[in-house]
């Protein structure tokens, strides 16, 4: 994640330049606004350029490209028993992420290492979520807060795939995902937890915060990572888990009928199973997906496995 341009950063040394004072008579290009998180959010701890910013505020140009599009990258990351679960792998497609946006300026890892560190520390949770978010012009910053309950089972509805050139990119511009949920809960008489991209054939790709994982006659079934979907750190972690379980493993998105298991996975939620889907009752959980959450559930508590 080291930018070639730039010498390593030491401890103290800073993600990004700070921003020059502008002279008496020099017009300045940008503002720069604070913006600050919810009211409603109860806990948090925000971290931006080496320091805790109270109130969950974060400093941003008005012409930063991320708050105007939305682009920018993002991860979010569990953290289990004081432990980010699967840092590296997250780290690694935040970078991924950020070269294909043609994003310039990427963090130093030392230092974003330092800063969820710091995030997580101050927090002072066992069991959090952390949240890294970089935009355009190089605004970077941290985000922890408690780990949420955990999901006992989901209730999702699909919708056909929409043609997104980006969806292999964690990017910040989720109005999509966010605006589709919303009318599938409004349109819905039953509470409506996730909602489930299908392709054109009626196969299940991804929700808008979850991959999806089905089993078929002893079989795993998730979409492949052709471009459709984002490729989820929690399902290569399962589709790992998997293959040292002897599983058999078919990389095609599974069709709405004719399933055993069916399940969601997300970093924060991990496996959770889906209970209903358009309506109908789904199968939900068996005997694979739960012998890959509880293959999940070691590794999260092995100190070895970051």
């Amino acid at each position: 994640m080291t930018d070639p341009e730039r010498p390593p950063a030491g401890p103290a040394a800073l993600p990004f330049r700070a921003r020059p004072a502008a002279a008496a008579d020099e017009q300045p290009t940008a503002a720069v606004l604070p913006v600050r998180a919810p009211a409603d959010e109860l806990r948090l701890v925000v971290v931006q350029d080496g320091r805790v910013r109270r109130g969950g505020e974060v400093s941003l140009s008005a012409l930063d490209p991320g708050l105007l599009a939305g682009v920018g990258v993002f991860e979010t990351m569990r953290v289990r028993r004081g432990r980010v679960v699967a840092l590296d792998q997250h780290l690694a497609r935040l970078a991924d992420g950020a070269r294909a946006l043609g994003l310039r300026r990427l963090p130093h890892e030392q230092q974003l290492l330092v800063e969820i560190s710091l995030a997580q520390t101050t927090l002072g949770e066992d069991e959090a979520v952390i949240r890294v978010s970089l935009t355009a012009a190089g605004a970077l910053w941290v985000r922890a807060t408690p780990a949420p309950p955990p999901r006992a089972a989901v209730a999702a509805v699909s919708a056909p795939a929409l043609c997104l050139s980006l969806a292999g990119i964690k990017h910040m511009s989720r109005a999509v995902g966010h605006a589709a949920l919303a009318a599938a809960r409004a349109g819905s008489p039953r509470p409506v937890d996730e909602l489930i991209w299908r392709e054109p054939g009626g196969g299940l790709l991804e929700g808008t915060w979850s991959n999806v994982l089905a089993v078929i006659n002893g079989e795993i079934w998730t979409a492949p990572t052709d471009g459709r979907i984002l490729p989820g750190v929690t399902r290569a972690r399962a589709l790992a888990a998997a293959a040292t379980l002897g599983l058999p493993v078919c990389e095609a998105p599974p069709p709405a009928d004719g399933l055993d298991e069916l399940w969601c996975m997300s970093a924060v939620q991990g496996l959770v199973p889906v209970v209903v889907l358009d309506e109908r009752p789904a199968p939900g959980a068996g005997p694979i997906g739960r012998a890959l959450a509880a293959a999940l559930d070691r590794a999260d508590g092995d100190p070895l496995a970051r």
